[in-house]
């Protein structure tokens, strides 16, 4: 495996340049030499199960076509889901959970879609085995396997998902002129980086994210709502950032299974990949959502720099998973916004 290490400050362009070519170059090394040992299936939930080898393990992953099949050449679109452990899919025998917040049947007509599981979790599984969040757990533990908080930081997705790209390439079905990759949530922040890293992306999808320090930010706006004066829980954020720098590769999990080096890593500010892209960029969320603020400075300086590439679609009294907001700030889950933003993702990708 490689383990890149960054320095604490922002690395300037020709840095990031360096860091790139070394990445594609090594990315095709890895290819040629994982891509025999991939294999592609159906199975019962309306998917193509298809399976490669990264650094020594096998990884699971969902490709979604039109009726099930993938006679029609498409473009691609991965889909990089957000934080915890959980299953592609999850299933009793009355209701199949997958791993999309919103209708695959809106893309599927236009692309496929594609879905990757997450580093030592069960790419699908029963519903009883899982956590009420859905979250798979050891039972011996009661924790996340040893493979997923090893793994679960922002290169680690990065570098895995960027040779899945590559592989799926090589594929008949695949129509390369368009290669599609959106992100929501702590996805949005993989996205971004993996747009930058594989050239082969030509469309960039950032959803929900928080643009400047990613995951601790996200942590600290989350913390704000519930602090009081009696427990100021914020400066506890600010002392646990601390502690992240002075131990920045620490993965142990003597701190929560959220390791130091998943929080540094994913704390990267996503705005320094997305300001390099010269591809069509598209940035969603909603003006009730935690990040509302840190995406409108990015709107804010993405216009002050004459950005032409980077659109934006904020959405009114929706938060975070774009839901309706109720006016006494309660999440209205009857009013499911999914679907319409989704919509506009395909609309958007059509157009550019």
């Amino acid at each position: 495996a490689m383990h890149w290490m960054f320095n604490r400050r922002i690395m300037g362009l020709v840095e990031l340049e360096r860091y790139r070519i070394f990445y594609i170059g090594t990315l095709l090394l890895l290819c040629s030499l994982c891509y025999a040992q991939s294999e592609m299936q159906s199975n019962e939930f309306g998917c193509i199960e298809y399976n490669f080898q990264f650094n020594k393990k096998s990884v699971g992953v969902l490709i979604y076509a039109k009726e099930g099949k993938l006679d029609m050449k498409k473009p691609l679109l991965l889909f990089c889901q957000g934080s915890l452990p959980q299953p592609l899919i999850s299933h009793n025998n009355k209701t199949v959970y997958h791993q999309f917040p919103f209708s695959r049947d809106q893309m599927l007509d236009k692309f496929h879609l594609v879905v990757v599981s997450k580093p030592g979790i069960p790419s699908k599984i029963h519903l009883d085995s899982l956590a009420k969040n859905r979250s798979y757990h050891e039972k011996k533990t009661g924790k996340p396997p040893k493979e997923y908080t090893d793994n679960n930081y922002l290169d680690y997705y990065v570098e895995r998902n960027s040779l899945l790209i590559d592989l799926l390439l090589n594929e008949k079905w695949i129509d390369t002129s368009k290669v599609i990759v959106a992100g929501h949530s702590e996805g949005s922040s993989i996205a971004a980086k993996l747009a930058y890293v594989n050239s082969h992306v030509t469309h960039l999808i950032y959803s929900g994210g928080t643009p400047y320090f990613s995951r601790i930010l996200s942590t600290i706006n989350q913390d704000r709502l519930v602090e009081t004066h009696k427990g100021p829980i914020v400066k506890h954020d600010f002392d646990y950032w601390r502690n992240v720098l002075e131990n920045p590769f620490d993965t142990s999990t003597n701190h929560g299974w959220n390791i130091y080096k998943g929080t540094y890593n994913f704390s990267e500010s996503a705005s320094n990949y997305i300001d390099k892209l010269s591809i069509p960029v598209l940035i969603t969320y909603g003006t009730k959502d935690l990040a509302c603020s840190a995406n409108d400075q990015f709107r804010l300086a993405s216009i002050q720099n004459g950005r032409k590439n980077i659109s934006f679609m904020d959405y009114i009294d929706r938060e975070h998973n774009f839901f309706g907001v109720l006016k006494d700030g309660a999440v209205n889950h009857d009013d499911f916004g999914w679907d319409m933003v989704v919509d506009e993702w395909k609309q958007w990708i059509l157009n550019n």
